[in-house]
């Protein structure tokens, strides 16, 4: 009975025997491997794999102590896959998924041939990150466009098109500048950037209208700037002019 893993059918015939040879022995050595058990399951609620495996191992052959501490030792090994898989160590994770995968372990096969596109992916985002680190912007972006859905590509995407839109500010291309920054979406300040350039472009607008003695229109212009620089003193500059003009023009008709 016991060779066969009926602990319970085997401690009562031990002791049936009384104090029979080793049969008190037996009994408690059995008590403790069912105790081991129940402890196992326990650890293994808990996800405490390693130990789990230990106490099933030391349940011997009750039930299906045997199969499950293999089962634990599975489970640490599909965990430490997974967390290899998670550090982007895709060759350590799929030496052990393959090991897993051969025998049919949970959904293994589907996570090897996802470690393995990942490897792929992960040598094209390395080569991504070395356009980006040359300042090859354009090149850069098109790279981690092509793995934009791995790691954070679309983040390294958005930094390239702030970098891109720094530069284009500093060489006073404000359209682009803008357009960039809105391409960088809600990388670091990118949308502030974005924002204050619109106004910047509205305040040059406006003067260029005002350098033209396009007064109204300029006025049009720097009131939609509200707070902006010093848009409301040239409203009340240009408001003067004008006020200055039509006085001008009012003493010359009545001269005539």
């Amino acid at each position: 009975l016991e060779d066969a893993g009926d602990y319970t059918a085997a401690i009562e015939a031990y002791t049936a025997l009384g104090d029979y040879g080793a049969a008190t022995a037996r009994v408690t050595a059995l008590e403790e491997k069912i105790e081991n058990y129940k402890e196992a399951q326990l650890q293994e609620s808990l996800k405490a794999y390693a130990l789990a495996e230990n106490y099933y191992r030391s349940a011997d052959k009750y039930l299906d102590a045997e199969e499950k501490a293999l089962e634990m030792k599975n489970l640490q090994m599909y965990e430490q896959a997974g967390q290899y898989a998670d550090e982007r160590k895709y060759e350590d994770a799929i030496a052990i998924y393959t090991v897993l995968s051969e025998t049919g372990f949970s959904d293994s096969a589907s996570k090897l041939a996802e470690a393995e596109a990942n490897q792929l992916k992960e040598t094209d985002y390395q080569a991504a990150v070395a356009l980006k680190g040359k300042k090859q912007w354009n090149d850069a972006i098109d790279a981690f466009t092509l793995i934009e859905d791995y790691h954070d590509s679309k983040t390294q995407i958005q930094s390239c098109y702030y970098e891109i839109a720094k530069g284009q500010y500093a060489s006073g291309k404000l359209s682009e500048a803008k357009t960039s920054y809105e391409l960088a979406g809600d990388y670091s300040d990118a949308a502030q950037k974005a924002s204050a350039i619109a106004l910047e472009i509205q305040y040059q607008s406006a003067a260029a209208l005002e350098a033209e003695g396009k007064y109204d229109e300029a006025i049009v212009e720097y009131t939609a700037l509200g707070t902006y620089s010093d848009a409301a003193n040239r409203i009340i500059a240009l408001q003067q002019k004008i006020d200055d003009y039509k006085e001008a023009k009012q003493q010359e008709s009545l001269k005539a």
